[in-house]
Parts: structure tokens; sequence; C-alpha cells
């Protein structure tokens, strides 16, 4: 498969498990490889075949902006949720999202990986 990378699109997003972590946004750092048909794109090159980096780093920046998520495992599973009913090109993702919330560490976060059904 071919991939669509985004890597370490800033996000300001209300995230954290109590209500006080949660008051202000928190940086984090959201990188996404998009799996698509492997050459797809090229042969026909036809958008509709791949991923549209620039509307997807887009939408990922707009979900930051609506919500507030106790769990960074649930902000990544929206975006898993919003690639795959955006992008019929994409048939499995990796999401990682890095938080800077814990001073002793560079980076603390998640990584989903999952494929459309």
């Amino acid at each position: 498969m071919d991939q669509v990378l985004i890597h370490e699109l800033e996000v300001w997003a209300k995230v954290g498990c109590s209500k006080l972590e949660r008051a202000n946004t928190q940086k984090l750092l959201i990188s996404v490889t998009a799996f698509v048909a492997e050459g797809a794109a090229i042969q026909s090159n036809n958008l509709a075949e791949t991923v549209c980096y620039f509307k997807l780093s887009h939408d990922i920046l707009e979900l930051g902006t609506k919500g507030e998520w106790p769990l960074i495992e649930q902000l990544g599973a929206d975006i898993v949720k919003l690639s795959f009913e955006n992008f019929p090109a994409i048939r499995k993702i990796q999401v990682k999202i890095q938080k800077f919330s814990v001073p002793q560490a560079c980076w603390v976060g998640i990584e989903l990986v999952r494929e459309r059904n």
C-alpha cells in the first residue's frame, strides 16, 4: 500500500483526565499515516484515488477546536472516524498523538492503527 503522511501537525485541543486539565487548550502533535491502494493515484492521476493531505490536516485542526476529550485515545478514535468517513481511498490508518503534560518526559501519547471494515 502507498502512504499519505502528515507529520506532527500542531493542534490545540481541550484534553485531559480532569476538568481542570481540560479548562484550557493544550498543544498536541498529531501524525497520521493513511494507507491507500498501491499505485492507484499514480496511474489515474485522480485525487479521489488518494487523500488530500491539506484537507485531512484542516479537518483534524477543525476537530480539535470543536470538542473536549478526557482521553486522547478518544480523540484518536474520532480522527480515525472522520478520516474513514471523508476519504474513501483510505484502507488503513495510523494516528499518533503526542502530549506534553509530564514535565519529566519529552512527550507522552498514544498510537492507534485501524483498518477499514
